[in-house]
């Protein structure tokens, strides 16, 4: 008996001085790391100290706030996240953090539900507003995500929503504006690389395939156009690893530019000076490297071309629209992009301030499904 007391003494010893150490290298890694206000893993502002107040004691705030301070830097969490992920994967989990875990590397952010309310406000008012500009050509590009393309890649019982159903029937509820829909050409080039592996959006390669059906529909001529392509990283990854904790795969980012087409951006809330290019090259430092196109989202760009089409289109757009510009320049004279998360103003001034000829609404159809700021900015 005694010598069990002992081997149990010594082990209960060891147990207490290694929880002993690891809060004490725990606390210290705590002091030492920088800390951070902005997470580039995953693409958000981290939680701010909570200020010590009588109303934030006597409502029951300031234990929330500070829980939610204290998990946002615990040291080494993205790594401990990663950690926690893969033990998952291993349980045979599909998915984690609102994100599905599919074949060959590739994740899926699980669609959220339709708010029908919405959408049926937004179809209403887009086809006001095109028979009000009725001298307008008025199209919309609403792009599937890729759980409905890549369909064959999701976990076993997945359950995600017929986008392919869902897309008929807005099409059906738009009489005044034209609908482009690129699914089948998406699906009949599934097997090429047309979305990213760890992001939401769709490729370059992506965005080509549907420019080539919104070309036919909105009478573009690309018999000259000559692009060059090049890959310009291959370490991207994107909103679905950090969302996942699913690390390991990266994606390969690549820009498709037209040949012998200048252009000018202004970005008027950026506080950014003009720029000759619609490349943010400087994002391609930074872990959110799709930032490259356009330099991510902002409430108005305004884009002139070298182009001598005497065109001038405005895109109400979500950040599909980002890469999917690159192949507009050589067809239109202006193009002017919206973002109606960010913008607070009537956009119906800007068809005659720009001498606006084309209107596209371009989203992705999960986005699209959810939006309820384009309403405002129409009307």
């Amino acid at each position: 008996m005694n010598g069990n007391n002992g081997k149990n003494g010594k082990a209960f010893l060891f147990t207490a001085v290694a929880l002993a150490c690891f809060i004490a290298v725990f606390d210290a890694l705590w002091i030492i790391l920088p800390k951070k206000s902005f997470s580039e893993s995953e693409n958000r502002m981290l939680s701010p100290a909570p200020k010590l107040t009588w109303e934030s004691i006597s409502g029951g705030g300031f234990g929330d706030a500070f829980e939610s301070f204290a998990a946002d830097r615990i040291p080494l969490r993205d790594s401990l996240i990663s950690l926690r992920t893969e033990e998952k994967k291993l349980l045979g989990a599909k998915e984690n953090g609102g994100v599905w875990f599919g074949s060959d590397g590739y994740l899926f952010l699980k669609p959220s539900a339709q708010k029908s309310a919405s959408l049926a406000r937004n179809l209403n008012a887009m086809d006001l507003f095109a028979w009000e500009h009725n001298d307008i050509s008025h199209y919309a590009l609403i792009a599937p995500n890729s759980f409905c393309v890549l369909s064959d890649k999701l976990p076993a019982n997945a359950s995600a929503p017929d986008q392919k159903a869902q897309l008929a029937e807005i099409a059906q509820n738009l009489s005044d504006v034209k609908t482009i829909d690129v699914t089948d050409a998406l699906l009949a080039r599934k097997n090429e690389y047309i979305y990213y592996r760890t992001d939401h959006h769709w490729t370059t390669l992506g965005a080509f395939y549907a420019f080539s059906k919104a070309a036919e529909a909105m009478g573009l001529d690309v018999s000259d156009v000559r692009y060059s392509a090049y890959d310009v990283s291959a370490s991207f990854e994107g909103t679905l690893a950090s969302k996942s904790g699913a690390h390991g795969i990266c994606d390969t980012v690549s820009v498709c530019s037209p040949e012998g087409i200048m252009c000018r951006v202004d970005i008027p809330e950026s506080g950014k000076e003009p720029s000759g290019t619609i490349y943010e090259k400087s994002a391609l430092a930074t872990k959110d490297k799709y930032a490259l196109f356009l330099g991510g989202n902002y409430p108005l760009v305004r884009i002139t071309t070298s182009s001598d089409s005497g065109r001038r289109l405005l895109i109400f757009k979500d950040s599909y629209a980002n890469c999917f510009v690159q192949f507009l320049l050589p067809h239109f004279s202006e193009i002017v992009l919206v973002d109606p998360r960010y913008y607070y103003e009537d956009a119906s001034p800007l068809l005659s301030r720009y001498g606006i000829t084309d209107v596209l609404y371009l989203y992705n159809l999960d986005t699209f499904n959810t939006d309820n700021s384009l309403a405002d900015a129409l009307h």
